[in-house]
């Protein structure tokens, strides 16, 4: 990598693998977030920390379950398609959740959208990247992508507790 580098050759496939990244990095970090929403759930709306827990479970089991189906998505109907899809969906989650209300909105939104959509973007999304584009480096690129997924909930979960303690759930 570093030899077409200095020739000033660059790789179109570089630049996947790097939107690719912060992709993972970012739904990494919104993928974690619901545990940082327990404590203040259950002291603004008195909800309780079983069916919080209750949702988080689904998010996860859904992250879990998305994988091998988004691969199968994404080769029938196109990569860039289904990530844009997943982020558009994910965005519109969380931003909606800042309005919720109800114990069924945060099982929707964060226990099903949350969960699914982070379920397309995650490893199965550096897989099928790797796969496309990379012959030659791939192991390089799988294991840079693997490490997004660490890395995003590194970044993103010490600043979205921050956030929390010192202002509301709804800004994080």
């Amino acid at each position: 990598m570093s030899a077409a580098l200095l020739r000033g050759r660059w790789h179109y496939a570089w630049t996947i693998a790097g939107v690719t990244f912060v992709v993972m990095l970012i739904t990494a970090g919104v993928r974690a977030t619901p545990g940082l929403f327990i404590v203040p759930l259950e002291s603004e709306f008195g909800w309780s920390t079983a069916t919080i827990s209750a949702s988080i479970a689904v998010n996860i089991a859904l992250f879990g379950l998305a994988g091998p189906f988004a691969a199968s998505v994404m080769d029938r109907w196109g990569l860039r398609r289904i990530v844009l899809g997943a982020l558009a969906l994910m965005a519109t989650a969380v931003a909606v959740s800042a309005w919720m209300s109800a114990e069924w909105q945060f099982f929707l939104l964060w226990g099903v959208l949350v969960g699914a959509t982070t379920g397309v973007t995650s490893l199965v999304l550096g897989a099928v990247v790797a796969t496309h584009w990379f012959d030659r480096h791939r192991g390089l690129v799988v294991g840079m992508l693997s490490a997004a997924n660490a890395t995003g909930q590194l970044i993103f979960l010490p600043l979205l507790a921050q956030v929390v303690e010192g202002s509301n759930w709804q800004l994080a």
